[in-house]
């Protein structure tokens, strides 16, 4: 979803790897899509209610979310003998799945994935989808590969080089860094032009 559910205030570092702020520095609040999309039902006990920590409160056993925000925004964690790694998915495609499994509760995973075929980022990128990605919504357990979408323009760009040939990075997915990938693509280009210089004329 393009829509961020937390309002951060502060500094939360970058996808350039930029360290964020000390906790005490940060404050979050929730976003009011976030409001209509996990707590508008939360006064209609459609959810259970637990004790807290302490046993001085209850709270909701679970959110009534409106939508499956697990599979809409994915999760990443590590725990101790166990980790998780959801992708986000498209909204409009997570509904129409929805749509599909509402009306058809007998539906294949063929079926779902006829409208919903593959995970969705935010930042963009191309999914090399194969076996290894059917895997993983068969079994849970599976992956995939994700590049980033690099743009050429048709001609060259005149900068402090006489004839510089540019390339544009149009969609950097995590966990890749633009910055770290821009040095690795100058370093190589580098190499590669000093190398054409040092090559003997036979």
């Amino acid at each position: 979803m393009g829509e961020p559910l937390v309002a951060g205030h502060g500094n939360f570092g970058s996808l350039d790897a930029d360290p964020p702020a000390a906790m005490r520095y940060t404050e979050c609040k929730l976003q009011p899509l976030s409001d209509a999309m996990l707590l508008a039902d939360l006064s209609e006990s459609t959810v259970a209610y637990t004790s807290t920590f302490d046993g001085s409160q209850n709270e909701p056993a679970v959110l009534p979310a409106r939508l499956p925000n697990l599979l809409l925004n994915g999760s990443t964690g590590i725990a101790v003998g166990m980790a998780t790694s959801i992708p986000p998915h498209n909204l409009s495609e997570l509904v129409d799945a929805l749509t599909l499994v509402a009306r058809k509760p007998g539906a294949t995973l063929q079926e779902v994935l006829a409208v919903m075929p593959a995970p969705d980022f935010p930042t963009g990128g191309t999914i090399l989808a194969g076996e290894p990605m059917l895997k993983g919504y068969h079994t849970g357990n599976g992956g995939f590969t994700l590049r980033c979408v690099v743009c050429t323009p048709g001609g060259t760009v005149r900068s402090r080089s006489p004839c510089a040939c540019h390339a544009c990075f149009a969609a950097a997915p995590p966990p890749s860094r633009p910055c770290l990938t821009s040095r690795r693509v100058r370093r190589s280009s580098s190499a590669r032009s000093r190398t054409a210089a040092t090559r003997p004329p036979w």
